[in-house]
């Protein structure tokens, strides 16, 4: 398994994963972070990123296609895909 690449952090959240982008919302806001070995995409409430919740996890190395891994960039892409994609949702 591929390890992740240096991104730059812009802060370390109260569960141990690094935030990558933050979008704070009136009520609730998404970030895109790494967690141990894979990026993932929560949702937090009233600007507390103590509460990340509904995650959204990008493996490196998963697909369901078993012909095929997912490497560190792309997973990266999927993950800020997503991040973008639940912004929209909560402008």
């Amino acid at each position: 398994m591929e390890t992740i690449t240096k991104r730059k952090v812009l802060q370390g959240l109260p569960n141990g994963a690094d935030a990558l982008m933050i979008f704070r919302g009136q009520e609730v806001g998404v970030v895109l972070a790494t967690w141990k070995k894979e990026y993932v995409t929560w949702i937090f409430y009233d600007d507390n990123l103590a509460t990340t919740t509904h995650g959204n996890y990008h493996l490196l190395g998963f697909d369901p296609d078993p012909r095929r891994d997912i490497s560190e960039p792309e997973a990266f892409e999927n993950a800020k895909a997503d991040f973008l994609k639940r912004v929209t949702r909560y402008i």
